[in-house]
This record gives structure tokens, C-alpha cells and sequence, in this order.
């Protein structure tokens, strides 16, 4: 990401694009840093497993991670045609609308993904999920096991593991 502060340019191989408050270089490093920081939240690279994450909504899933994370970038290569369609200055237009082309190439939507992999937001290890043996996952939320609260589900909270099943606290099971 570039400080706004420091307008900075390199001669027709990046420039500064708006996107919402953030600018960005069009360059790969500039694609993948759109992809942190716009899916920071839900999408991780762990590094010593060499696997995306992804989390669907209920846990991190590293089954689906990879594909998912190729399909956000594909769509974030083709939202930059959209935003190019926002400026007003031919040329800076044109560069972007080139550069979002040029992106959806197989070979920009890899090095995105690759380039991402280390960013921060993005990078994370093994270690740091399923580590809180109080919280277990089911289909309708994170059930804390000392006090039996269902909560919802969060991706802070680091879990990879899912009990295929709904939890009710009323539930009642006669021996």
C-alpha cells in the first residue's frame, strides 16, 4: 500500500489507484495487496502447511481454501475494469483497464495469490488455530464447553474443526 502523503510513480509500470480509501500499484505486489486488504478477514495462507484457509462462515476450511482463493482473485482482477470505468482521466482509465486485463492472466492471478501468501493479515502458522480446548464448533455456532453458550460463529476465534451437527442446550437424552 502507498501513504497518500507520498504521491510516488513509476514511468507507465504502476501508478496510484483509489480503491474505496486505499491506493494501490498496479503491479503484482499492488494486486495482492488489494487481495489482503480487502479478504484479509477471511482468507489466511498458512505457511508451514504451505495451504489456504478460508473461512466459510462457520470454521476455517482448509479443504476448499485454495480454490476459493483463486476465485477471489479472478474477481478482484475483473472489479478493477469496474473501477476503471469510475475515473475520469482517460489515460489513468486506460492504464487500469490494461493492467485489470492483464491481471486475469494466469500467470498475475498467480503470482496475487503468491505475493499475498507472506502479507500480513494474510500469513498465519498451524499453531495458531484449534487452540482454545474450551470452544468447539457445530453447524449453528461455537458452543463454549464450560458454560454451554452457544455463540456465534467468529473467525477470530481460530477453528478448523466442525461437528456436523445442531446444537440444542435443551436437548434431552433419557439412559
Amino acid at each position: 500500500m502507498v501513504d497518500k502523503t507520498e504521491p510516488f510513480r513509476l514511468e507507465n509500470h504502476s501508478v496510484q489507484v483509489r480503491n474505496l480509501e486505499t491506493e494501490f500499484h498496479l503491479t503484482d505486489c499492488g494486486n495482492a495487496e488489494r487481495f489482503a486488504n480487502q479478504h484479509s478477514k477471511t482468507f489466511r495462507f498458512c505457511s508451514d502447511l504451505r495451504q489456504w484457509l478460508y473461512f466459510d462462515t462457520q470454521r476455517w476450511n482448509t479443504l476448499e481454501g485454495q480454490d476459493k482463493a483463486r476465485q477471489t482473485a479472478i474477481k478482484i482482477a475483473r472489479e478493477m475494469l469496474v473501477e476503471a470505468s469510475k475515473i475520469e482521466e482517460k489515460s489513468e482509465r486506460k492504464k487500469l483497464a490494461d493492467w485489470a486485463f492483464h491481471s486475469e492472466s494466469s500467470h498475475h492471478i498467480a503470482a496475487m495469490l503468491s505475493l499475498a501468501q507472506s502479507l500480513p493479515g494474510i500469513v498465519c502458522y498451524s499453531r495458531e488455530f484449534d487452540r482454545n480446548p474450551d470452544i468447539v464448533t457445530c453447524l449453528n455456532g461455537t458452543i463454549d464447553l464450560r458454560t454451554g453458550e452457544l455463540l456465534p460463529h467468529r473467525p477470530e476465534d481460530l477453528i478448523t474443526k466442525l461437528l456436523p451437527v445442531i446444537y440444542d442446550p435443551n436437548a434431552k437424552f433419557d439412559l
